[in-house]
């Protein structure tokens, strides 16, 4: 399956990102660029905003149907700051973690399986990984160095989602 992309800039530098999932049709990279193409340059057409960049995916599954339910999530607060901003400010940023494993809570029962674990190794890994390779909440980084591992807390929490499409 091939997605498509395009990140907008405003006047006031902040930016959003659109994503499109392309059709059953759209079959190879070819494909997936032309209609990549074809959607930037339409909508470039009716948005005052600036195309800053743009680019197409291909997502393949991986793994059978998971046995976790996704509303129920896990919300770790993170310090970010700003790579551009020379005052190193931080700033709390949340991170979810949808249908998490027990063993990154506390505990497995009352209380403690409510809170996160913020010493979870494996939970850890997940948090350098983000750290070394995305930007958050507003082209922020992820600061390992303050907090636990660049985590302030966290705690099991219960979103709404979309119906399913």
């Amino acid at each position: 399956m091939w997605s498509a992309f395009v990140e907008l800039r405003d006047t006031y530098d902040r930016t959003i990102r659109k994503t499109w999932k392309l059709a059953p049709t759209v079959t190879s990279y070819a494909a997936a660029e032309a209609a990549r193409a074809a959607l930037v340059s339409a909508l470039a057409v009716i948005t005052e905003a600036t195309v800053n960049d743009s680019g197409v995916t291909e997502t393949q599954e991986q793994f059978t149907a998971g046995a976790g339910e996704l509303h129920v999530q896990a919300l770790i607060n993170v310090w970010a700051e700003d790579p551009a901003n020379d005052d190193d400010v931080l700033a709390i940023s949340p991170l979810y973690v949808p249908a998490p494993v027990p063993g990154i809570f506390v505990g497995s029962t009352g209380n403690d399986a409510l809170v996160v674990d913020r010493n979870d190794t494996a939970l850890q890994n997940y948090i350098n990984q983000i750290a070394s390779y995305t930007l958050i909440s507003d082209m922020e980084v992820l600061d390992t160095a303050a907090g636990i591992n660049g985590m302030k807390n966290g705690r099991r929490v219960n979103r709404k989602l979309p119906k399913p499409t």
